[in-house]
C-alpha cells in the first residue's frame, strides 16, 4: 500500500490566516465563512507520509482512521460505492451500499477492503446520511467542507485553513477536508465548497453533501 495514500492531518496555522490577501469571493461573501476553524492542537505528532511510526499501518487501519476523521461520533448512514471507472454501462459494475455508523463500521470496512482487493475503485461519501438513500441535502451534518484537487498540493495549503489532506486515487490527486465549528445549511455548504474549489483550483463538480470521493489507501 502506497504510504502517500494515508490521510494527513495538517498542522494548522492561526485562524486569522483564513483571511489571507485576495481570498476567493465565495469565502468572504457569506457569514458561513466564520464556521471555518483550525484543527485541534494536541501533543500527538502530525500524520505524515514520511512519519516512520505510520510506516506499517495496515490498509484497514488507514481506512478506519479516514472515516474517524470524517465522522467522529456522528451517527447515520455511511454511503459507499464501488465500480470500474474506466468502463461504461454494465461493464462499470457499479454498486452502492449503505451501512449504519458506527454500528456497522466493520461491515463497511469489509466492503471497502474486499472491493479494493478485487480491483474495483471504491468511494466514500464524506457525509453521513439520514436515510439509506444518498441524496443531496440528506446528510445528518455538514460540519466539514471538501475539495477534490487535481494538482501538486502542499500540506501547508490545507494547514492554513486547519484542514487535513487525503492522498488518494490517481497519482497527484488529493482531497482536502476542512472541519467547521458547526453544521451549516446546504446552501452555505455548497458556497464554502465552491470557495475551496476556487482557492485550490479543484473540481467544480464536487461541491455537494452527497459526493463520492476515494478513501485513503485505495
Amino acid at each position: 500500500m502506497r504510504r502517500e495514500d494515508r490521510p494527513v492531518r495538517a498542522t494548522p496555522e492561526p485562524l486569522a490566516k483564513v483571511n489571507t490577501p485576495n481570498p476567493p469571493a465565495p469565502m468572504r461573501s457569506t457569514n458561513a465563512g466564520m464556521a471555518i476553524t483550525e484543527a485541534s492542537r494536541s501533543s500527538t505528532p502530525a500524520q505524515h507520509p514520511d512519519n516512520p511510526a505510520k510506516a506499517d499501518m495496515s490498509r484497514r487501519h488507514e481506512l478506519r482512521e479516514h472515516l474517524q476523521l470524517l465522522f467522529g461520533v456522528l451517527t447515520g448512514y455511511l454511503h459507499l460505492a464501488r465500480g470500474r471507472s474506466r468502463m461504461t454501462g454494465s461493464e462499470k459494475q457499479w454498486l452502492e451500499q449503505s451501512f449504519r455508523h458506527p454500528e456497522q463500521l466493520e461491515q463497511a470496512l469489509n466492503f471497502l477492503e474486499l472491493n479494493d482487493e478485487q480491483g474495483y475503485d471504491v468511494y466514500v461519501c464524506p457525509y453521513l446520511g439520514g436515510t439509506q438513500n444518498r441524496t443531496k441535502g440528506g446528510s445528518v451534518s455538514r460540519s466539514l467542507v471538501h475539495v477534490d484537487v487535481d494538482r501538486e498540493l502542499r500540506v501547508e495549503e490545507a494547514a492554513e485553513l486547519g484542514g487535513f489532506v487525503v492522498w488518494s486515487g490517481s497519482p497527484g490527486r488529493a482531497h482536502v477536508y476542512v472541519p467547521l465549528t458547526r453544521s451549516v445549511s446546504l446552501e452555505e455548504h455548497e458556497l464554502l465548497c465552491r470557495g475551496l474549489v476556487e482557492r485550490f483550483g479543484g473540481d467544480a463538480s464536487k461541491v455537494s453533501d452527497n459526493d463520492l470521493l476515494r478513501p485513503a489507501g485505495t
